[in-house]
């Protein structure tokens, strides 16, 4: 659109103007209508001989009538006009406005509009003629009232929007071309947004969009749009023909002949692309007709008691209807037919392509499909089905209309179905088929497919009848604990159908096996044998000795069938474990799994085991295990066993105060990944820890460190796997050559060479054991060797006032060399400590 619709859309003045008497309104201005006026007392006539009461030659300009009346003359033989825009020699005229006026015996037009932009008609009582916009753009039309068949006529207009027009007293057509409420002319974008347009009691057409004289008469027009509209007791409630881009939304239409038909013009040229959604059609001969029209969408239809639902067709001359949707749509109560694709038979076959119908709702079943020369009709009643087949639900009735010319009927369906239908019919739904009746026996009928995760069951269809998704019902099952264990027998289990099997044993105080669901590989009956215990199976080994290591048995379980290996596809068990059973037993609720023995070997394998999750009633864990088949069984719990496989100590010997580094590996041996706390001991005392988390299988490396703080011998272990034995000496003071601040060694292996071991508060060195002291050179003494002392003596060297042990040793077996300077004294005391003490020297 060029401009607005409202008001003034340009400033004009703002001083109004009374208007007394009819007249010209020749500049811009705001005028308001005193009194009623007649064109017979003072009207001013045209050129052509035409009374007008006002005649409006000048842009920007409102006309308020004041709720006045302008009266026309009422004669044929003397045509009137209410208010005239007229813009063909001086215009266009833009921006004027006409409003709150009643008007009536005007014989030409009440309001005519020619050569207009941006002008507003709003608010007005027309008793019989007609307003007339014409050549104009941006055209509103608001809150007009039509009586006594009065028309508002539009043509060759660009842009219109059209509220709230009410007839009330139509006697022949509603809208229409020539005597009806609204007439639509070589116009484009039209729209009747929210227009509340009201028709009743119409004879002819109520709605129509149409080359033909019929309710809204539309010629050669591109997007118009109507909402919001009521009509009833007409011919044809809504009529689309060689038309494109047209909407029609919210429509109510009851009592008619045709509620909604969209349809080709006069001379075959056809409608595209309109578009129809929440239209409401009841007590009509046909719901909705769509011929000769492509590219048209239907949305949201409900059609109640018609003769024909929906009907899509073509014919010989005219456009085929392809691309024809139908969507979300409601037919129910139809009289002959609930949705007929192709012509009537007696004439041609239907050409069109691409029809489809998208979640149907009939009276007896939802549908969607695609076909063409067919009628799709509910069922009242569903004839007998066969004894092993239930119905889910829906059924409906097909029926050819293809001459034996052109085309074959073809019908490619999809009936849907609800999973509480299933259920409450105890259907095994993988049986589902389109099942078709002859009038003497049902058939399935072949290529039927199901699709169990969108609920619908599809075929293609050649031969008519009625039709309906049959399935036979699950397998029974029954359970008898009054024997040895649970005795099951299953009668009519289906291929890969899961036969759910409830026993509620219970396997020990704190482990009940819930249920079984058995899968076969092909359709038979079958029983089973259930026992359950606290011990091993005969011929079966208790899981704590051949299982994992450190798994705990919490119950077995056998179950003997009557089914081959090969019978058997899958079994899912269910049971339950007590939450405090596994607290007690130290396993995590996580890692317990149902294990199978093999009939061979004899050894359990851990089967895939899914934890549910703990049931607050019964104060238990829930799992489900899968096993490939049946046989002997065990419930156990996997736990960590984390062992030190390898230990080490980085010294055998050290002084008091050193640290030591002792290496530890360990690996978890157990069936469940899990934490443990390895500890260092020396002499059975933890000295130091160190936290490990292992996965089954994995292994790490840590390393502990000790400071020593006494000196002897000392036994260290990780976890209990030794480590070694430790030397802790006692470090002393020793003086070489006491006196001789320059500790030279004489070259003489005979020398006598005095070493004093000084005493101090802590250490007494009078209890060395004299004959454990050696002397020598690092090497020497490192090696085990030295020269012993020939000689002792008790004195205080040092004048400190503690007792020092001067011992004398002889050089030959020292093993001192030239650039030793470091001279090592060792020994025991009578208590069994080693000292040991260093000091420099220099070799001569």
């Amino acid at each position: 659109m060029t401009g607005g619709f409202v008001g003034l859309a340009t400033p004009v003045a703002a001083a109004t103007t009374d208007v007394t008497t009819c007249r010209v309104i020749d500049s811009p201005g705001v005028y308001l209508v005193q009194n009623d006026l007649s064109v017979l007392q003072n009207g001013i006539i045209l050129d052509d001989g035409t009374d007008v009461c006002i005649d409006i030659r000048s842009s920007n300009v409102i006309l308020d009538g004041q709720g006045y009346a302008l009266t026309g003359t009422n004669l044929a033989f003397d045509p009137s006009i209410g208010v005239l825009v007229d813009g063909t020699t001086a215009g266009p005229y833009t921006n004027v406005t006409v409003r709150n006026v009643t008007t009536s015996g005007y014989t030409v037009n009440t309001f005519q509009f020619v050569e207009t932009t941006d002008v507003q008609l709003e608010d007005v009582v027309m008793q019989g003629n007609r307003a007339s916009f014409e050549a104009s753009t941006d055209v509103t039309v608001t809150d007009v009232t039509l009586r006594r068949a009065a028309v508002v006529g539009f043509s060759d207009i660009d842009g219109a929007v059209i509220t709230n027009i009410v007839e009330e007293t139509s006697t022949s057509n509603g809208i229409v071309e020539g005597g009806g409420a609204v007439e639509l002319r070589a116009v484009r974008n039209v729209a009747f947004t929210d227009s509340k347009l009201s028709l009743g009691d119409i004879t002819a057409s109520g709605l129509g969009v149409s080359p033909l004289d019929s309710a809204l008469t539309v010629v050669g027009s591109d997007g118009v749009s109507v909402r919001n509209v009521a009509v009833s007791n007409t011919i044809i409630g809504v009529e689309v023909g060689n038309n494109a881009n047209a909407a029609f939304e919210d429509l109510s239409i009851t009592d008619v002949q045709t509620g909604v038909s969209v349809r080709d013009g006069a001379f075959g040229a056809p409608s595209h692309n309109v578009a129809v959604r929440n239209v409401t059609v009841s007590d009509a001969l046909v719901g909705v007709s769509i011929r000769n029209s492509a590219n048209t969408s239907l949305e949201g239809l409900s059609v109640s008691n018609a003769q024909t639902g929906i009907s899509v067709s073509d014919d010989s001359v005219g456009e085929s209807s392809d691309n024809v949707t139908v969507r979300n749509s409601t037919v129910v109560n139809s009289g002959v037919e609930d949705v007929r694709v192709g012509s009537n038979p007696s004439l041609f076959d239907n050409n069109s392509t691409a029809i489809a119908f998208e979640s149907l709702e009939l009276s007896s079943a939802t549908v969607s499909f695609t076909g063409q020369d067919v009628r799709v009709s509910d069922v009242e009643a569903l004839p007998a089905t066969p004894t092993d087949r239930t119905n889910v639900g829906g059924f409906f009735n097909a029926t050819a209309t293809s001459t034996t010319g052109l085309n074959s009927s073809i019908l490619n369906i999809t009936v849907s179905y609800d999973d509480a239908d299933v259920l409450a019919r105890d259907i095994t739904e993988s049986t589902l088929e389109l099942w078709q009746y002859d009038g003497t026996a049902w058939a399935p009928v072949p290529g039927s497919i199901v699709d169990t995760t969108n609920d619908t069951v599809s075929a293609s269809i050649t031969d008519f009848s009625v039709f309906a998704p049959l399935g036979t019902t699950g397998p029974t099952v029954d359970v008898d604990d009054s024997g040895d264990g649970s005795n099951v027998t299953v009668i009519g289990a289906i291929t890969d159908e899961p036969v759910m099997i409830p026993l509620d044993d219970p396997v020990t105080e704190n482990v009940t096996l819930d249920s079984l669901a058995v899968t076969i590989a092909l359709d038979t009956t079958y029983a089973l044998n259930v026992t359950t215990g606290e011990t091993a199976p005969p011929g079966t080994t208790d899981l704590a000795v051949v299982g994992p290591n450190g798994t705990v048995p919490f119950g077995y379980l056998t179950v003997d069938t009557s089914l081959l290996d090969a019978e058997v596809s899958e079994v899912v068990f269910r049971f339950s474990v007590d939450a405090d059973a596994l607290a007690t037993a130290g396993v995590a609720p996580d890692d317990v799994a149902l294990f199978r023995y093999d009939d061979t070997t004899g050894t359990p394998e851990a089967l895939p085991t899914t934890t549910l999750g703990l049931n607050a009633t019964t104060g238990a864990y829930e799992y489900e295990a899968v096993s490939p088949g049946l046989s002997a069984f065990a419930i156990g719990g996997l736990v960590p066993q984390i062992v030190v496989i390898d230990a080490s100590v980085d010294e055998s010997e050290v002084l008091v105060g050193d640290t030591v580094a002792v290496t530890a590996t360990a690996r978890n041996d157990g069936g469940a990944a899990g934490s443990e706390t390895l500890n260092l001991t020396v002499d059975g005392a933890v000295v130091d820890s160190r936290a490990v988390t292992l996965g089954v299988g994995e292994k790490t490396t840590v390393t502990f460190d000790y400071t020593v703080t006494a000196a002897g011998t000392f036994d260290l272990a990780v976890e209990g796997v030794a480590v070694g034995t430790v030397l802790v000496k006692l470090p002393v003071e020793v003086d070489v050559r006491p006196g001789d601040t320059a500790n030279k060694l004489p070259p003489s292996p005979r020398a006598a060479v005095p070493v004093a071991v000084l005493g101090n508060a802590d250490f007494d060195p009078t209890t060395i054991d004299d004959s454990t002291l050696r002397f020598g050179s690092e090497t020497t003494v490192a090696a085990g060797g030295g020269e012993t002392a020939f000689a002792t003596d008790v004195e205080d060297v040092n004048g400190d006032g503690y007792a020092d042990l001067v011992a004398v040793f002889r050089l030959a077996d020292a093993g001192f060399e030239a650039d030793d300077t470091i001279a090592v004294l060792t020994g025991r005391t009578t208590g069994g400590l080693t000292v040991y003490g260093t000091d420099s020297v220099v070799i001569r």
